[in-house]
């Protein structure tokens, strides 16, 4: 597989050295603690919100159960 050389500060190679699983690449460290690619766009999203198929096969009501929930920030605040 083709490779890559890159720079690293000394204390980021050793956050990343620090992280590597006995064992492990540094590419598959960088693979694991990295975002997944986006498997969506906002053109995907836009398209489902059209079609009126997003948020199908959501439970609703334990989202809306979880944000009744929530205290709005202000209401957090020391009086």
């Amino acid at each position: 597989m083709p490779s890559k050389t890159i720079s690293l500060e000394v204390d980021a190679y050793k956050r990343l050295k620090a992280t590597r699983r006995p064992g492990e690449s540094f590419s598959a460290v960088v693979r694991r603690i990295t975002l997944p690619p986006a498997t969506a766009t906002a053109a995907d999203l836009l398209r489902e919100m059209k079609a009126g198929a997003f948020g199908r096969g959501a439970n609703w009501t334990a989202i809306e159960r979880a944000a009744s929930g929530r205290r709005r920030s202000r209401d957090l605040r020391c009086a």
